[in-house]
């Protein structure tokens, strides 16, 4: 009845219930950039296929959403974000409201204790890592595409970036691979063409509130860097 937020809960929470009761159908881990995956096309065939099928099977299955990992996402805060820090002239002036004085304090602060599991995670890595997650995803860039690989598929065929989850993957893999986020995709049929071709021509990346609203989590009032 709602968009799946961590994947442990996805898979290990009950029963499920009767098909023709379900509201949402959550597509996990829909990508392919995984090996055995690569030169399969998924945007026409996996994705937008399942969608219609399941659309006709189910006709009260009204949301079609992923919950996707965000692969490479700690190594970059890890090694590449702190090598950029130690540049001159960083942060640029569009990025100083993402990286104050506090925030790269907190992040050398994060990849010097080694995080391993979920419980070491607190209240103030959330508050650190969830606008760095929307950065992330949404400004860095590999060329002039997004730099998140997962973002480039989804994105590119269409999808709506709808929530960036907390927690989202709590298993050591999911830490190891990005502090436990996870991201909701949104395949909204209507909006699937018109998403896919603003992104292609002009790079626009459709967000939904939930990620607006992380994305305004920054402080208001940054402490330019020097030196």
């Amino acid at each position: 009845t709602e968009l799946s937020n961590t994947v442990q809960g996805l898979i290990h929470d009950g029963q499920p219930g009767p098909a023709h009761e379900a509201s949402h159908a959550i597509f996990y881990s829909i990508s392919n950039c995984q090996r055995g995956l690569r030169g399969i096309s998924f945007g026409n065939f996996l994705i937008k296929q399942v969608v219609m099928d399941l659309m006709q099977e189910l006709p009260n299955i009204t949301t079609f959403s992923t919950l996707s990992p965000v692969p490479g996402f700690r190594k970059w805060v890890e090694t590449e974000l702190i090598r950029a820090m130690d540049t001159p002239g960083f942060p640029a002036p569009e990025e100083e409201s993402f990286f104050t004085h506090q925030q790269v304090y907190a992040i050398r602060e994060l990849a010097a204790r080694n995080v391993r599991t979920a419980d070491e995670l607190t209240d103030e890595d959330r508050e650190l890592l969830m606008p760095l997650g929307a950065y992330y995803l949404t400004r860095l860039k590999k060329r002039s595409a997004p730099y998140d690989p997962v973002a480039r598929f989804h994105l590119g065929n269409g999808a709506r970036l709808e929530r960036l989850n907390w927690l989202g993957d709590s298993s050591e893999n999911g830490i190891e691979q990005a502090f436990g986020l996870m991201v909701n995709y949104l395949y909204d049929l209507p909006s699937i063409e018109q998403n896919h071709e603003a992104f292609i021509c002009d790079g626009d990346i459709a967000l939904g509130k939930p990620m607006k609203g992380v994305l305004a989590l920054p402080p208001a009032k940054p402490v330019a860097l020097t030196g």
